[in-house]
């Protein structure tokens, strides 16, 4: 196929003469010009559709990928992938972010750095020779001295001003309820935007070179300072903790995000597709609705019906009923499932994981039951694991 299309037949050309789909015209077109994705679909190691996907990464140079993928479980394949191109989009973001820092001379961390410990100090451990401040001036004037790591931080914006907004000042009970009223003091979810904010954090490299020296307080010796000593030590202790717990944070939406990805792919090319309802499926909603019975009016409900049934219009719920009309008796039924499973799925945003939305672990129940495997954050809403036990490394 890849030697076909490479001699100018087209993808339809390709198709018809083989008899094929033209999916598959794709992804063998795809395999067959990656030397590993071959040799694992020739293997029987993977089927098209997971080679494919390698080659996918292959075509892109990311070897750590390739490997990562071919040792990775055929259950866990998809979440895996989807979680690799989302790091891949973020080592772009994050070499975007550094390209000013490195032209002014600065040593860039790599993206998933974690800490250098005591070994490297920050700035506020060290003090001039006359035992002044780091300044942020004196880090720029010298680059060649201080390595830079960008952390990522959620920011928040006003949607009218562009000015930041702090976290606490939004009532986010309001959020995706253009009627709720905030409480008093806050303002309303809507009207602030978010986006990822990358800050840098330097630390000193070469603190002979920098011409700086052990603040007094962490160079004290014993018996002199002491209290202070612990004190810091203390305080960077619990920062690094802070720290570390709010990067699994931002790892577990990441991680979700994947698997909403992937999830989502099955409901729509998989359960929902179906001409007949899966055998539990009745029971599935009708236990559903008697517990949550206001669950298919929520907000974005519609919208989420629209997205998984491929729904072009602005008014999903009349695009359902029309799809109804024309549909057996068992499609229709498929097709009633939809609206409950799309209004359960506008509830599982990234951070569902944390706050667990009513029924969200019977609703996984019930896809793990039609064949979906679940990732590991997923596992933290249906109790199989918790927040501490999935990797984020």
């Amino acid at each position: 196929v890849a030697q076909m299309l490479e001699f100018g037949a087209s993808i339809t050309k390709v198709s018809k003469t083989l008899a094929m789909d033209k999916k598959d015209v794709k992804a063998q077109a795809a395999v067959g010009k990656a030397e590993a994705a071959r040799a694992a679909l020739d293997a029987g190691q993977l089927d098209l559709a997971h080679a494919a996907v390698v080659a996918e990464f292959e075509e892109a140079g990311d070897t750590e990928a390739v490997e990562k993928l071919l040792t990775t479980r055929y259950y866990d394949f998809d979440h895996v992938a989807e979680r690799l191109r989302g790091l891949r989009e973020e080592r772009e973001a994050y070499a975007l972010a550094a390209a000013p820092f490195e032209e002014k001379g600065f040593t860039i961390l790599p993206h998933d750095h974690i800490s250098f410990g005591e070994e490297v100090p920050s700035p506020s451990d060290l003090v001039t020779a006359d035992g002044d401040e780091v300044t942020q001036e004196m880090i720029d004037a010298a680059p060649q001295f201080w390595a830079v790591f960008l952390g990522l931080n959620d920011a928040f914006f006003d949607k009218a001003t562009g000015e930041r907004v702090d976290y606490d000042d939004v009532d986010w009970d309001t959020e995706d309820d253009d009627s709720a009223v905030p409480d008093e003091g806050l303002r309303h979810a809507n009207t602030v935007d978010y986006r990822p904010e990358y800050l840098p954090e330097y630390w000193c490299i070469d603190q002979e070179g920098a011409g700086l020296e052990p603040h007094p307080i962490i160079d004290a010796p014993d018996g002199s300072g002491n209290g202070h000593v612990e004190a810091v030590r203390a305080v960077r202790e619990q920062e690094a903790k802070d720290k570390q717990e709010r990067r699994r944070v931002r790892e577990l939406n990441k991680q979700a995000e994947a698997a909403t990805t992937v999830r989502r792919e099955f409901l729509r090319t998989t359960l929902l597709a179906r001409k007949t309802p899966p055998k539990t499926a009745a029971a599935y909603v009708a236990t559903t609705l008697a517990r949550d019975p206001g669950l298919i009016s929520e907000y974005k409900a519609a919208e989420s019906l629209g997205e998984l049934l491929g729904f072009k219009g602005y008014y999903p719920a009349r695009e359902l009923a029309e799809q109804v009309a024309k549909a057996s008796e068992a499609r229709a039924q498929v097709l009633l499932l939809a609206l409950v499973i799309a209004a359960q799925e506008s509830r599982m945003v990234k951070d569902a994981w944390r706050s667990k939305p009513k029924n969200a672990d019977q609703y996984l129940s019930f896809l793990m039951e039609q064949g979906y495997t679940l990732a590991a954050v997923e596992e933290i809403i249906t109790g199989q694991l918790t927040f501490d036990e999935v990797a984020i490394d």
